[in-house]
């Protein structure tokens, strides 16, 4: 046998003084201290009444009474507590009244603490039979004696019942040992076929025990030990074979009728219990062993530690075999199946890893192309790296070139006056000097003629031409010297009027250029924002960058710029709407015009046009200012403040344009701004446009006020610019909700801290299947797990209905179609065994309300479906383990299911309970495990403040009552034309049937009877189709002004159609 700690000792906490915890009972050993067997021990020096059987397994749980312990195995600390059964009767006098009973648990308990005066105990004790003429008590004593004890004592006694005014007498009956007697196997197996004497296994050598700690016997392998058994039961006789299906890999895949695993439920613990078979070789052994396990029988542990000896019980079964389990056949069979399992096996690992080796290759192969790929595209980015640059030096280039030319076409541009100043310096100097040779020219023409005409006489020509020459010398000289002169001044006054003139075309351009500026600087203080964009875009096209860096940042600061604007825009935008809200909360609210009124005459035109030509000046105004601040913000001056709205005196036109304007627009404001107000108003506008009145049994009504809130939040939802529908389940505004919506069902509901409430999915109907799954484990019978079930109708027969895929529900009610009342829950056959009682509150279909919790037996918590009558009158939580419901009829929308649940019944669920099943995945997840029906809590939410401020719970508890009671009053009142058939003590509040026409109904009235109903504006009162007939459910949103033209409606056709009936 293994020293090694089982796990579930190492979740105790260490060692300590019982001062430190005196409800903690067990804790881990000291390594330190020599052990004879692992397992967990008492902490002495308590007192006996502190002992709990905190983080103990399944099953487990101290000894409190050491006292005729029998040893099985002082080796191994094995030993057998036997208790001993006592059958006690209860006669109820006879002729009784109608409505006198009792509640067999407090008769129970009653004979339970009269024994307990005389220090006698009963360790268990359940009901037996119920009868109106007796009932009889199943107990279990520690020994004989103590049921002698208990016999005399009871048989002196009279048990007094508050109901009867006779004592009860008591009787006791002595109870055979219910373990199995050597007559038992021994006429069972004359009697089966296929035994025979000679073969084993085929007679009684063989044993079945089930419910075993594995803890106690576990091998250092984790698995029970064969060895074990075969030394501690070899006491008995010799130990031919033993049998442990757990220990067997192969086990649970082989057939049922040869595997020997009899655990056929979905729940049954077993990582902490295990069965086996132990065959003998002889017929004495085997029967000296079943003797042995005679009777009620419990098997013992005995811890050791430095402190004393501790004890825990287990209660295990014990049975012969009685399918011949070891016999040749059968070991033959499974040794056969156990071949073909390990081949199937071994196929299935070879064909595994096949398939992981192909996946090797194809993660391989896929790496390499993933590799190669990643190299081309690296390459591919090398090589378009290297064009972008060589592209990029190509353009710096360029733009060098492009920028040289523009300077030296500059520079020409500067030298191009001089240059103009110096070819007509030029051409008048050529001029000069061509008029010069011109007169020369002439006056040597002049001279000939002269001589021409003097040619007739040789002597006087000679003489003319002489004087001639003589003149004409000193002439030319003076001629020439004066022309120098005068072309010389007539130079140097062109170039002084050419530099006049250019400095005055310089002065007037530069003039022009600066009128330009400002007027150009004059339009855009003009210009709206888009145009100075436009502007000064073309600015910077014209000083173009010339780098790639340049770029980068002309574009990072035209976005930080943008961002800017983007911002100012929004906050001054932010600032009217807040003035607009103001204004128009503080006036009155018009009554809406005629539809005459409505029609847009000839002046509201030009009103509009006024208003249109506000809007546009407003905007253009806070663009302006939005512009401006980003100018102040990017040189880092503090940007001044703009008033808006007459905050700076505007002048009287505006201001008159602008009250026109919120005075034409108070419909529209209404429409798009949210008003922050919540009123739940009686009177609502909905009724009053002819809404109709809503019966439905779900989905049902929902209060008006309600629907009207959520209209006015439906696109903006608390000015955060979107939709409840839009938001995420996981943002903070919507945290705020679903706390909100916590906070208000704790209130309402009076809800004790030591609940979770879980905002879950599936309705109720996924409950039916989440609560076996979350809680089968609490069943004191891991083998088969139970819970009780009262059915009371449709809902609560379902959830008994899938809760058998789970469990082994019990229907404790005895329960009778069709459905019309609860039996006496006094005569409720309740298991102690149940891991809970489940009920439904408020059966929908059939009318039927329970609006007292039912009483449970100690430790068995209590369920209850409340999704038809929740927050319809008080409820205490506090009685009960769960507590859940859909919310489609009283608290808002369908989608959405409130699950109440105490915390110390969390963290038990099944390993195959899916996770939006469980309750603690959901409780660790904040309920937000997945998307939670988001509108379905923000409905609630608010269907739990119109219940807050119309009064709580206490008020809606009174006018429901007012409700139902105008109903049931005028069926009770006609005679028979109205049937209800439900039991009044239990007639429900929120749902009330009944049939027109008598007591099975007339099916031409009540088809009458609903067209009549719908002509006035009432649906939703067919009954359910498994039940027939009407059915008004007068759910919290229901009004009682509704309620009444019902009834007045009900008494219209009873008076009119009485006759038919």
């Amino acid at each position: 046998m293994s020293r090694k700690c089982p796990p579930w000792m190492a979740a105790l906490s260490s060692p300590r003084s019982h001062t430190d915890d005196p409800q903690r009972t067990f804790a881990n050993y000291d390594s330190r201290v020599s052990m004879r067997k692992y397992g967990p021990a008492v902490a002495f020096g308590q007192p006996r009444s502190a002992t709990s059987t905190m983080n103990l397994p399944p099953g487990i749980s101290p000894l409190p009474n050491t006292a005729d312990l029998v040893v099985l195995s002082d080796s191994h600390d094995l030993l057998i507590k036997r208790y001993y059964p006592l059958v006690i009767r209860l006669d109820f006098p006879k002729g009784l009244q109608p409505g006198q009973s009792v509640s067999n648990f407090q008769l129970l308990m009653q004979i339970k603490k009269n024994l307990e005066a005389h220090k006698l105990t009963i360790h268990s004790g359940r009901v037996l039979e119920s009868t109106v003429d007796y009932v009889k008590f199943h107990a279990l004593m520690e020994s004989q004696d103590a049921i002698e004890k208990a016999t005399r004592r009871l048989l002196k006694q009279k048990i007094k019942a508050a109901t009867f005014k006779t004592p009860l007498s008591v009787n006791v009956e002595k109870v055979r040992m219910l373990s199995q007697s050597e007559r038992d196997w021994e006429t069972y197996f004359d009697k089966a076929e296929g035994m025979d004497p000679k073969v084993p296994g085929k007679r009684p050598d063989t044993m079945y025990l089930s419910k075993l700690p594995v803890e106690w016997f576990r091998h250092r392998d984790g698995l029970p030990d064969e060895c074990a058994f075969k030394k501690i039961f070899s006491k008995f006789g010799e130990v031919r074979a033993v049998d442990i299906p757990r220990a067997d890999i192969f086990r649970s895949k082989m057939s049922a009728d040869i595997s020997g695993i009899r655990t056929g439920t979905l729940i049954d613990h077993q990582d902490t219990t295990f069965e086996a078979y132990i065959q003998f070789t002889d017929y004495p052994g085997f029967a000296t062993a079943m003797k042995f396990f005679g009777g009620y029988a419990k098997l013992v542990w005995r811890g050791h530690n430095g402190n004393g000896t501790g004890y825990l019980q287990a209660d295990i079964l014990v049975d012969f075999n009685r399918d011949c389990h070891l016999c040749p056949e059968k070991i033959k069979k499974r040794s056969e199946e156990r071949r073909v399992l390990k081949e199937k096996e071994h196929e299935e690992q070879k064909s595994l890893k096949r398939k992981e080796d192909e996946e090797r290759r194809k993660c391989e192969e896929e790496e390499k192309a993933a590799k190669k790929k990643a190299e081309e595209e690296a390459a591919a980015q090398s090589k378009l790296k290297e064009q972008l640059e060589a592209e990029e030096v190509k353009n710096r280039q360029k733009n060098e070139e492009a920028h040289n030319h523009q300077k030296h076409k500059d520079k020409k541009e500067m030298e191009a006056p001089a240059k103009i100043a110096e070819e007509k310096s030029h051409r008048r100097h050529s001029d000069s000097k061509k008029r010069r040779s011109t007169d020369g020219n002439h006056s040597n023409s002049k001279s000939s003629s002269e001589r021409k005409r003097t040619s007739g006489s040789p002597s006087r020509s000679h003489e003319r031409s002489s004087e001639a020459s003589r003149a004409s010398r000193p002439l030319r000289n003076r001629n020439s010297h004066s022309d120098r002169r005068s072309s010389h001044s007539r130079e140097r006054n062109e170039s002084r009027h050419f530099d006049e003139k250019r400095r005055k075309l310089s002065c007037d351009d530069h003039s022009r250029r600066s009128k330009k500026t400002e007027s150009r600087r004059k339009h855009t203080r003009s210009l709206t924002v888009p145009e100075k964009n436009r502007r000064t875009e073309q600015v910077r096209r014209s000083d173009k960058p010339k780098t790639k860096h340049d770029e980068e940042m002309i574009n990072a600061d035209d976005a930080k710029e943008q961002q800017l604007r983007e911002l100012l825009l929004q906050e001054r935008e932010k600032q009217l709407r807040a003035k607009l809200l103001a204004m128009h909360t503080n006036e009155q609210t018009e009554t809406q015009p005629e539809k005459e009124e409505m029609e847009a005459p000839k002046e509201e035109d030009d009103e509009e046009q006024l208003r249109e030509y506000l809007l546009q000046k407003q905007e253009e105004k806070l663009r302006e200012h939005a512009l401006k601040s980003i100018h102040q913000v990017c040189a880092h001056e503090e940007p001044e403040q703009m008033e808006v709205d007459g905050q700076n005196a505007p002048d009287d036109e505006e201001s008159e344009l602008r009250e026109l304007l919120l005075q034409q627009r108070e419909q529209a404001l209404r429409a798009k701004i949210s008003s922050s107000s919540f009123i739940f108003a009686e009177d609502s506008t909905m009724a009053a446009q002819g809404k109709a009145i809503n019966f439905n049994a779900g989905p049902a009504k929902i209060p008006e006020a309600v629907m009207e809130k959520a209209q006015r939040e439906f696109i903006n939802y608390g000015n955060t610019g979107h939709s409840i529908l839009e938001m995420s389940h996981r943002s903070a505004d919507f945290d705020k909700v679903i706390k909100g919506c916590e906070q208000l069902l704790r209130e309402e509901m009076s809800i004790p801290s030591d609940y979770e409430v879980l905002f879950m999915q599936g309705g109720a109907t996924g409950q039916f299947a989440a609560i076996p799954l979350n809680l089968a484990a609490l069943s004191k019978n891991k083998l088969q797990p139970t819970a009780d079930y009262v059915v009371t109708g449709s809902w609560s027969e379902k959830a008994c209905k899938e809760a058998e895929k789970y469990i082994n529900p019990v229907k404790i009610n005895a329960p009778q179609k069709p459905y019309v009342t609860v039996t006496d829950p006094g005569s409720w056959a309740r298991n102690e065994d149940a891991a809970y009682l489940y009920y439904c509150a408020n059966e929908t279909v059939h009318g039927i309300e329970i609006c007292e919790a039912p009483e449970t037996l100690p430790g068995v918590p209590l369920i209850a479906d409340v999704s038809s009558n929740i927050l319809s009158r008080p409820f205490d939580v506090s009685k009960h383990g769960i507590v859940y419901g859909g919310t489609q009829k009283n608290l808002g929308a369908a989608g959405l299911t409130i699950t109440i649940v105490r915390k110390d019944l969390i963290g038990h669920e099944h390993k195959l309970t899916p996770s939006v099943f469980s309750y603690h995945e959901m409780e660790k997840s904040n309920s937000v495990y997945n998307t939670p029906s988001t509108y379905g809590i923000y409905i609630t939410k608010l269907v739990l403040e119109w219940i807050k401020e119309t009064g709580g719970v206490h008020a809606l508890f009174e006018r429901n009552q007012r409700k139902s009671s105008m109903i049931y009053d005028i069926i009770n009142s006609s005679d028979g034309f109205y049937s209800c058939g439900i039991d009044p003590k239990y007639r429900s509040h929120m749902n009330v049937p009944f049939r027109v026409g008598g007591a099975s109904g007339n099916a031409d009235l009540e088809k009458e009877f609903l067209a009549g109903a719908t002509s006035q504006g009432m649906i939703g009162l067919k009954g359910h189709r498994s039940v027939g007939g009407i059915r008004a459910s007068l759910y919290n949103a229901v009004t009682l002004e509704e309620t009444e033209v019902l009834a007045s409606y009900m008494k219209d056709f009873m008076a009119n159609h009485h006759d038919k009936q």
